[in-house]
Parts: C-alpha cells; sequence; structure tokens
C-alpha cells in the first residue's frame, strides 16, 4: 500500500528546543565498558560503534523499549549544533560509551558527551586543494572531484581509542578518542599524483581486524579507482586493491582485465540489449588502454565478514558514464558486488549488475551480510531498482526483488537523439544504505525516482581521452532532470521471495538511510526535514518529527544507561536542495527533567 503523506507531522522549530530542554538526559556516571553488560538490563549499554552498527552493515538495533506501542511519544533529548553549515551534512554518527562522534564536510570531526550534551572536543583538518582543478564555487565547494557529487563526510570509524577520518584531498588521519588531537596522517593520493584531484575520500572508513580499510571517491573523470588498506598504528598501507583490473594477469578473478566476457545476458537472466557485443570486440585493440581511466568509484563503506575473511563492497559506474564505444567490454569491476580477501586484498568474487553500463547507475549502497534461513547471503540495493540476494562466500545469484522504483526505457542505449530512462543517474537507491531485520527476513530500503535524459556528444576520433573529446571526457554526453519532479519510494522486500510487503510514498525523494529496530519499527529521514517512524510489518506512519533541516543522513540506535534513544544528523545537501542546518537530534521517550553534570 502507499500511506498517504499529505497530513504529516511538523513542529516548529522553537519546538524541538523547548521540546531538548524538557527532555534532558539524565547525569548518571557508569563505570561498565561498551561490552560488559548486555541490553535491556538497568545500566545497560549498547553502543554504535561501526558505520552500519556492525561490520555486516546491518543497520538494524536490538531495542527493548522504544516499540509500536510508545514510539509516537518520542521527543529530542538532545539537539547537539557542530556549528558549521557546509554543503551537506550526511554522516552517520558513531556512539561509544556514552560518547558521540560525527564528521561533516571540509573535515570537521566533532565528539560530544552525550549525557551533558556539551561538545567534548573539535577537530578541524586543512584542506590541501592544490590538485583541484578550480571553478567559479570558492574553496572546497568548488572543487571538481569528488565534490562533484557534494563536499561531505559519511562517517568515521573507531577502533582501540582512535577515530580515523578520510578526507576529500586524500588523507587518511587517526584522531586520538579522548583528546581529538591528531595521532598520524597520511596522504593516500599525494597531489602530484591526483590530477585535478580526481580522487579523496568521503566515505566512512572501516576498522577491519588491525586494519583501516577506505575506498577513493571521485565520480565523472577520467580514473582507476581504488580500495586501500591502512595499518591502525602507523598509517602504513598494508595493500590496495583496484576496482579496474589490470590486463597484465595480477587479479586472480579477471586475468584479462576489466574487458570480461562480453556477455550479453546479465548474472540475474537479464537481456544486456544495449550492446553491440561483436563492435566491442571489433574495438578492443584500439582502446587497448581504456581501463587506465576507466573509473569505479568507491562512494560508500565496506563491509567485513571475519569468518569468512572478506571485505564486501560495491562499486561505482563506468568511465565515461553514459557513452561506452571508446570502453569495449564488461569494464570490470564498475557497477557490481566484490568480495576481497582482507589479508592479502586480493579479488575472491564478483557479481557484476551492470556489465558495460551506459546510465551512471553505480552500486553506491553499502552491501550488507545477513543469516537467511541458515545460510549467510549478502543483500545489496542500488540504483537499479532492485534488492539482490548473493550467496556470501561464492557471490551466487540467489534471487532479486521487484522493483521498487518506477522504469521507464531502463536497457535503452543513450544515444544522440536524447532518450529519458527511469531509473537514471539518481536511482533507484543512491547513497542511501539499507537496513535488514534478519528476524522478519525483511529488507528496508528508501529510494528515488527521478527522470533523467541523456545524450551522447558526436564521436572525436582526433579528440586525446580516447575518442573523447575534452568536454565529454567525464560523462560523455549531457544529461538534463528536473528536481522538482523527483518522488520518495520506500519498500519493504521479502527477502525468502523478492516480493515487495508493503511500500511508502513521499513527494521528495529518499536520501539518508533506513534504521530498523527488533520491536517492529523503521526509521526513515527525508529531504523536508522529517524523521519518520514506520511499523515494520505495515507500513503505517507512527511517529514523524520535523528537524527543521533535511535529514539525508541514515539515524542510528543506542542505549545508555538503561535508555534507548534514537540519532541522526540533520543539516540538508546543496546537491537534493534540502534546508540546511548542523545539529544531530537524539530522540528518547519522555523524562522529567534533571540537571546534567559535567563530566
Amino acid at each position: 500500500m502507499i500511506m498517504d503523506t499529505t497530513n504529516r507531522q511538523t513542529v516548529p522549530l522553537l519546538s524541538i528546543f523547548v521540546l531538548a530542554v524538557v527532555g534532558c538526559l539524565p547525569s548518571s556516571q557508569r563505570d561498565a565498558k561498551p561490552d560488559a553488560q548486555p541490553a535491556g538490563g538497568a545500566n545497560a549499554q549498547q553502543d554504535w560503534p561501526h558505520y552500519g552498527g556492525n561490520l555486516w552493515n546491518e543497520r538494524h538495533a536490538k531495542l527493548t523499549k522504544i516499540s509500536k506501542g510508545n514510539v509516537a511519544h518520542m521527543v529530542p533529548r538532545r539537539v547537539m549544533q557542530i556549528g558549521h553549515v557546509g554543503t551537506s551534512f550526511s554522516a552517520s554518527p558513531l556512539v561509544i560509551d556514552g560518547v558521540l562522534y560525527v564528521s561533516a564536510s571540509d573535515g570537521l570531526v566533532q565528539a560530544f558527551d552525550v549525557r551533558t550534551g556539551l561538545r567534548k572536543w573539535s577537530f578541524q583538518h586543512k584542506l590541501d586543494l592544490s590538485a583541484y582543478k578550480p571553478s567559479e564555487k570558492p574553496g572546497a565547494e568548488g572543487a571538481r572531484s569528488p565534490a562533484c557529487c557534494s563536499n561531505t563526510s559519511r562517517g568515521v570509524a573507531y577502533a582501540n581509542g582512535t577515530i580515523f577520518l578520510g578526507t576529500m584531498d586524500a588523507k587518511m588521519i587517526a584522531i586520538d578518542a579522548e583528546t581529538g588531537k591528531a595521532k598520524w596522517e597520511v596522504w593516500s593520493v599525494k597531489p602530484e599524483n591526483n590530477p585535478d584531484g580526481i580522487y579523496g575520500y568521503n566515505s566512512a572508513p572501516m576498522a577491519v581486524d588491525d586494519m583501516v580499510v577506505i575506498g577513493t571517491t571521485g565520480g565523472e573523470s577520467p580514473s582507476r579507482h581504488h580500495l586501500t588498506a591502512f595499518d591502525q598504528e602507523s598509517g602504513e598501507q598494508v595493500w590496495r586493491w583496484h576496482t579496474i583490473p589490470a590486463p597484465d594477469g595480477s587479479d586472480p578473478v579477471a586475468p584479462d582485465g576489466w574487458w570480461g566476457d562480453f556477455v550479453e545476458t546479465s548474472a540475474y537472466g537479464q537481456k544486456m540489449s544495449h550492446r553491440d557485443i561483436e563492435q566491442e570486440k571489433a574495438d578492443k585493440e584500439e582502446f587497448k588502454e581504456s581501463w587506465r581511466i576507466g573509473g569505479g568509484a568507491l562512494w560508500m563503506p565496506v563491509t567485513y565478514d571475519s569468518d569468512l575473511g572478506l571485505i564486501f563492497v560495491g562499486t561505482g559506474n563506468a568511465n565515461p558514464d553514459m557513452d561506452g564505444r571508446g570502453r569495449p567490454g564488461d569494464n570490470l569491476f564498475t557497477g557490481s558486488v566484490v568480495a576481497i580477501d582482507a589479508k592479502t586484498g586480493k579479488t575472491r568474487w564478483y557479481f557484476q549488475i551492470e556489465p558495460h553500463g551506459l546510465w551512471d547507475r553505480d552500486e553506491t549502497t553499502p552491501p550488507v551480510v545477513t543469516m537467511l534461513d541458515g545460510r549467510k547471503v549478502i543483500v545489496h540495493a542500488g540504483k537499479i531498482g532492485i534488492m539482490f540476494v548473493l550467496d556470501a562466500a561464492t557471490g551466487e545469484y540467489i534471487r532479486m526483488s521487484e522493483m521498487f522504483v518506477p522504469k521507464k526505457n531502463m536497457w535503452v542505449a543513450p544515444s544522440e537523439t536524447p532518450v529519458t530512462v527511469l531509473p537514471g543517474a539518481s536511482g533507484g537507491n543512491n547513497w542511501s544504505p539499507i537496513s535488514i531485520d534478519a528476524g522478519r527476513k525483511l529488507g528496508f530500503v528508501g529510494a528515488m525516482s527521478l527522470e533523467v535524459e541523456y545524450t551522447i556528444g558526436e564521436d572525436d576520433e582526433t579528440a586525446e581521452h580516447l575518442g573523447r573529446s575534452s568536454k565529454n571526457r567525464d560523462l560523455g554526453g549531457t544529461w538534463a532532470f528536473d528536481m522538482e519532479t523527483a518522488s520518495g519510494h520506500f519498500a519493504a522486500i521479502d527477502l525468502t521471495t523478492g516480493k515487495i510487503k508493503w511500500r511508502y510514498g513521499s513527494p521528495v525523494p529518499f536520501v539518508g538511510g533506513v534504521l530498523s529496530t527488533s520491536t517492529g519499527l523503521v526509521f526513515q529521514g527525508e529531504s523536508d526535514g522529517n524523521l519518520t517512524a514506520l511499523d515494520a510489518e505495515t507500513g503505517e506512519v507512527l511517529w514523524q518529527f520535523n528537524t527543521g533541516a533535511g535529514v539525508n543522513a541514515p539515524p542510528i540506535a543506542f542505549t545508555l544507561d538503561g535508555e534507548e534513544f534514537i540519532a541522526v544528523a540533520a543539516g540538508g545537501s546543496s546537491l537534493w536542495g534540502s534546508p540546511k542546518g548542523d545539529a544531530v537530534f537524539v530522540f528518547g521517550l519522555p523524562k522529567k527533567w534533571q540537571p546534567a553534570t559535567k563530566k
């Protein structure tokens, strides 16, 4: 069913601060360590120590108190302002032992004592934009890439008393979690090796064993992206994996490089009707160096399973986005879910969703590991508008869902005659992590529908960029869309059948992320400032609060001093045109006010 969103609750901005004062958190102190007590006890604590809650990125919280029966009474208990209104605020905070850590645009990280709401420290990285191509916009906002898609940070990682930050200028920084002082910082890609600043980080890193792992972002540019593992203690590079395999036998799964098998049908049975396989094979020799600038950005955090020893990642589109004439072949490993050996950094398997993709339909959402009917699986949803279930150990295709967004000309190749496509470059599911409720065997996804009109540029065999002029070297042409026509599509998907259990519609696109709970709730932010709680079984709206700024970040949950809380960053996004702000909201059930004590 489609839920009516015309009478949605909105709360005046002044009310936010009134409620925040009324609902202050208790001042009691506690000596227990993060894992010392189970959730639900009198002084229980359940942290949110990773981007997706756990290393599997399930974004599911085991709650016992915030439930369907009382969520309607939930109020803001803390409003923590970072004092910086940037181009985008899309971070998923971490909560460790009563301290909330959050990153923002321009290299900013802050830590807050959740009990008092007071800032513990603020760390500001000074961005080095010397490699970046200038534009008419000032500073980091005008940097060509990875800020092409908003100067932002999607979060930090935590391990052993250290916060790890990836920066837009391609640095990895270790910060003391107690003091906020830098322990070390290293270049991942130095300015002299970073033409126009095409490599950088706005993904959240992930702590994996004694490493911290992150992939380079920066789309729509001649590039060859990579995933790097750094030693947590020293910052030294442990290994580096490239999204585009070289044709030299170095990749154990794709020894011939990114050409692949020139497939006519995808691994899930979709005919690749947009391809001219014979022409691609004929062009292979002419464009034999195309892999060097094949793209494949890594927009979001990785997922890790320690038992399998595998890191899982979703990869971005091939370069240029919509013109495949200069990049024959399957363009491995773009548009794929890939499993990588955590110790060696070598490819173990891949599942390519769009061989030789032409529509910028990246796999931007983190893959999720979960258990389904006794089998360890990967669940993944991307811009294509389909949720896939794969075997986590082998990458074997198990099933796919019904489409959770409308479709139109979905597999029609762009040409010099404009064509309108759904889903297009914005999705589908775009930069919005999904949530998995393994107990209910449901996957939850927030997405958008936005028609995109594609037109490729004229072929230019004399151009320096593999037959592409400088004008068309990034996109391969032009695209056009009208955000006023965008709409939001939320779906609960039965993972055992692929059937959509229920839908929830919105006049604004869902770009943020999902949180589910064991008490049968699902939380999703919206660009108009709403954070919404839905019934996981029916999709009924149970609670809604307007933060005054776009909620373009995923919510989290944690337990502190026996109470349960939902937190989310509300700061909007220039890219999506949502209202700006600078606050992290912490919601909980009402409680009589008592003065907070500084620690």
